[in-house]
């Protein structure tokens, strides 16, 4: 493509696909890694790959997502619309151990032979399973299969599975935790069911080089086909008879609690291990592993090793072709991230912010050699503790760079930030920021993040963020995936580069602010805190004849009391900083203007930006508040568990605070995770007193509330809709409930396949739809003057005028109505998940197509209303060229008359009298004022001539007489 036709770099708002907490207990039991290509990043949620099998070929598949996440399912997502085309729920009883695999293959007659494969830790605790679903898919249907219970094949190995990577063959490449290889084969397509069969294969060495080792961190591992590798390999370098080569970034790792699975010791003295005595080391590693979710941490100098794989079948498949350290990298401690792509170029992103470039090259004479070129050092990275991983890179094309992290200052700081980097340029072309959920009611010393990337098909990346707290938050975790559409040309574009200057340097490390490094305060109780709990929990387990009411007063007076004495100390604390830093600052500009007396000859903005600085820092002073009460996670959790106890027999057993969880509620420190395990979820608590005043201040305020739950609520509202009782238990209206239902970040399989086993009455689904064609008619109904263009969702204010018909039109934010109508793009998301769970029984059911009719004339108010916004565009696309055209005819005027004036002064005063003119004459002839212009070549006299002829059509004269 011709570099004036190149698309500029862009990056779409990312896309939420789903959101997955571990289940009740397993919180750092279900980790495996969250790509197929690194083991430094382990998560209980990750994402696969799909490929396209050729003739000798693995090419990545577009328009089709693979994600997994342990206790749910493993979900195959449409690329183009974000939504699950299939899935394969997986109990909680199974344990995934790598991410899954998709592969697509021709069968014949324009179908396709679809295989998902997962592997699985074995429930007997020996080694592991590869379980792997079947399906043929019809060209016409693109992703939908012809089965919709695909029948599922199971094969057994005896080592765990780290990863699986698919060759051109048909075959797959298992990676296990010990280090060692096998190969995966299948039957052909014809024999139903397949035949699955495992081979262990060992690298054939021609050299010293050392073989793999448990004990080592796995940074990237790329498999590439023959034409991929070409670029890579040089001369001398046999390829015949060869599948493509394996190559693998490692480093040592030395333990810090093995979370991972490994499947017992490697090799052949695995049943000798098991049986003999465990040593100290061992007992501190698995007493630790329950809660670590980085596994082994790595340490040594980065290494890379490169093997080709054969395609004759048998135990020595691998030939090592050498292996080599990678100089830059003395410590791969310091290693974020490594990236290969395929013609060579090595990206590897530090903790400090450098993004070192090599290139990687292999000769049959020297091996495999990396070349050191540059470095680039980026700004704002967040320095988490070292079992975080808070930035990831992924190499889009031979130019172009895309980084992912967690800014801790600048432009984007406190939320997810990615950029693309144009690496020919060393220019920051785009940039895009959102903000990222954290597990709930952790202080951000207890909490820990990760950050990975992966290419998916097409021009899309799935960025994942993870983040769980520390052993004393009893391992709580919150995995969340977005697919993030971008836009580049396929080659570096100078033309993009013009005008990023300051984007760049907002970037770049060499202009990062010096910030202090912040403590990360100890996770354990202060002694305030430890006080109060005391209290409270002497109120609570008092055995006098008081009411429960009284004993909920009572923790409530200690609450209040206790918040006040620790929010005056903090406040007392803050104001003493604050005086100390402003008497440094008045010193400072003491200092300064003392300076300024003694030479005359200073210029008088020597110090101008200090004392910008420290206007800006008094402003700060006098703009901030004092901090809040601090509040830890394990205090929070206690403090819960005390004033919402759980009920064992009836509501009134146990005290209630309700005025504690509501502050607890307002300062969004509260996670559910704080009472898993406890027997009694918090949304069950709340719902045994039935206090649907604080069920609702809880899905607003608590972000990672389980799709079942709130599906449970829903099904309870319906309930009660359906009974038509006049006392009814329940105090909060249907639609009050699902106007916020609707709007909350849920994992749209998981809740699809919730609302298709709980809401089975279609009349429920008929109330669904009616409410929701109710909000859409009030929105299709919205007058035009009282919406906010800039903002949809902001809430309307002003008067409702009558209609034509007299009728009164109710306003959507008006106390009359129930509740606030939600966004359209939600009220259409939702209504999607309903026809789309409830197709067949929408499709069989006469009685229900009332209110589709219903819905789709609420849809039709709304195609009605932007068909009447589009006739305006006939009459402003004129006056939008017109302009355009003019801005344009400046320019080349302007580049005409620099020209002439460097060769005569005269003729330049000349050509922009004439110029002047002929715009002038061309502006009212297109806008219909008169004749059109003749062109440019016409005399100055003749210009002003015409001009005094031309009259507009919209000016009016008057004669007086």
């Amino acid at each position: 493509m011709p570099a004036v036709l190149a698309p500029h770099p862009s990056l779409s708002p990312p896309v939420v696909l789903g959101s997955y907490a571990p289940s009740a207990g397993k919180a750092g039991k279900t980790v495996f890694q969250a790509t197929a290509a690194s083991s430094s990043r382990l998560s209980h949620a990750a994402v696969g790959e799909v490929v396209k099998l050729g003739s000798g070929s693995v090419r990545r598949a577009r328009g089709l997502i693979v994600t997994v996440a342990a206790g749910a399912s493993v979900t195959l997502i449409d690329a183009a619309t974000h939504t699950a085309v299939q899935s394969f729920v997986l109990s909680n009883a199974v344990q995934p151990c790598t991410p899954p695999l998709v592969t697509l293959q021709s069968a014949g007659k324009g179908n396709t032979l679809r295989r998902t494969y997962l592997g699985l830790v074995a429930q007997d605790g020996s080694g592991s399973e590869v379980w792997a679903w079947n399906e043929v898919v019809k060209e016409s249907s693109r992703s939908a299969a012809n089965d919709a219970n695909p029948e599922r094949t199971t094969v057994r190995s005896k080592d765990v599975i780290s990863s699986l990577h698919p060759l051109s063959s048909g075959e797959v490449l298992l990676r296990h935790g010990s280090g060692s290889y096998s190969v995966l084969s299948s039957s052909a397509a014809e024999v139903q069911p397949p035949i699955l069969q495992i081979s262990e294969i060992s690298p054939q060495t021609n050299d010293n080089s050392a073989s793999p080792h448990p004990r080592t961190v796995t940074h990237s591992v790329t498999v590439l086909d023959l034409v991929a590798s070409a670029q890579i390999f040089g001369g001398g370098v046999r390829q015949e008879d060869s599948l493509g080569s394996l190559i693998t970034f490692t480093s040592a790792g030395r333990s810090s609690g093995p979370s991972i699975p490994s499947g017992g010791a490697a090799g052949d003295s695995k049943d000798k291990k098991g049986r003999r005595r465990k040593t100290a080391i061992e007992v501190i590693d698995d007493a630790e592993g329950s809660t670590n979710r980085d596994g082994l941490t790595a340490s040594g100098p980065l290494k890379v090793q490169v093997q080709r794989i054969g395609v004759a079948s048998g135990p020595e498949r691998l030939t090592s072709l050498g292996e080599t350290a990678v100089s830059t990298i003395p410590d791969a401690a310091s290693l974020l991230d490594v990236n290969l792509f395929h013609d060579g170029q090595v990206s590897m992103l530090t903790r400090s912010g450098d993004i070192l470039f090599s290139r990687l090259s292999i000769s049959a004479s020297e091996g495999p050699q990396v070349s050191q070129s540059r470095t680039l050092s980026i700004a704002h990275i967040s320095q988490e503790p070292s079992s975080s991983r808070p930035a990831a890179l992924l190499r889009l094309s031979a130019s172009h760079l895309l980084v992912v992290l967690r800014a801790a200052g600048g432009p984007s700081s406190g939320r997810l930030a990615a950029l693309i980097w144009d690496t020919d340029l060393d220019a920051l072309i785009v940039t895009s920021d959102w903000s990222a959920p954290v597990v709930p009611g952790l202080e951000e010393a207890e909490r820990n993040a990760s950050v990975s990337l992966t290419r998916v098909g097409g021009s899309q990346a799935i960025v994942e963020g993870c983040s769980w707290g520390g052993a004393q938050t009893g391992g709580t975790a919150l995995a969340t995936l977005w697919a993030l559409p971008f836009t580049i040309p396929s080659s570096s574009v100078l033309r993009h580069a013009v005008g990023k200057a300051a984007l760049t340097t907002a970037w770049s490390k060499q202009v990062q602010a010096k910030a202090a490094s912040s403590s990360r305060a100890g996770a354990d109780i202060e002694g305030q805190h430890q006080a109060l709990l005391q209290r409270l929990q002497s109120i609570y387990s008092s055995s006098t004849a008081d009411t429960v009411e009284k004993k909920s007063a009572e923790m409530e007076i200690a609450f209040a009391s206790w918040l006040s004495e620790e929010g005056a100390r903090v406040k007392a604390a803050w104001e003493k900083e604050r005086l100390e830093s402003q008497a440094a600052a008045a010193e400072l500009a003491a200092d300064d203007q003392s300076g300024s007396d003694d030479s005359d000859r200073e210029p008088a903005n020597l110090g101008g930006g200090e004392e910008k600085k420290l206007v800006r820092q008094r402003k700060n002073h006098r703009d901030e508040r004092a901090p809040k009460v601090k509040l830890s996670y394990s205090f929070v959790a206690t403090l819960l568990d005390l004033a919402l106890p759980a009920a064992p027999s009836t509501a009134r057993s146990a005290p209630y605070a309700k005025k504690i969880l509501t502050y607890l509620m307002s300062r969004k420190s509260v996670s559910c995770g704080m009472l898993a395990g406890s027997g009694q979820s918090l949304i069950a608590r709340l719902r045994a007193r039935n206090d649907w005043g604080q069920i609702m201040d809880t899905i607003r305020n608590v972000s990672d509330v389980g799709e079942r739950e709130l599906v449970d609520l829903l099904v309870e509202l319906l309930r009660n809709e359906r009974s038509k009782e006049g006392e009814s238990a329940v105090k909060t209206p249907l639609d009050v409930y699902l106007s916020q239902f609707v709007t909350m970040a849920v994992s749209r399989p998981l809740l699809r396949s919730t609302l298709h086993g709980h809401v089975t009455e279609s009349s429920d689904v008929v109330v669904l739809l009616q409410v929701i064609t109710r909000w859409l008619k009030d929105r299709a109904a919205e007058p035009l003057d009282l919406v906010s263009l800039a903002g949809a969702d902001d809430e309307l204010t002003g008067t409702m005028k009558k209609s034509t018909a007299g009728s009164r039109r109710r306003r959507l934010g008006d106390k009359s109505s129930q509740a606030k109508a939600p966004p359209t793009t939600d009220l259409l998301q939702f209504a999607m998940d309903l026809i789309d769970v409830y197709f067949p029984l929408l499709l069989n059911t006469p009685s229900m197509h009332g209110s589709l009719h219903s819905l789709s004339k609420a849809l039709s108010a709304h195609l009605a209303l932007c068909t009447s916004l589009s006739t305006l565009r006939g009459p402003l696309d004129a006056f939008t060229r017109l302009d355009t055209d003019r801005k344009r005819l400046q320019e080349e005027s302007a580049r005409r008359i620099a020209v002439q004036r460097a060769r005569d002064p005269r003729a330049a005063k000349s050509l922009k009298a004439s110029a002047g003119q002929a715009g002038a004459v061309q502006a009212r002839s297109e806008t219909g004022g008169g004749l059109g212009m003749e062109g440019l070549g016409k005399t100055v006299r003749l210009h002003a001539l015409e001009s005094s002829a031309l009259v507009g059509p919209y000016t009016l004269e008057s004669l007086d007489v």
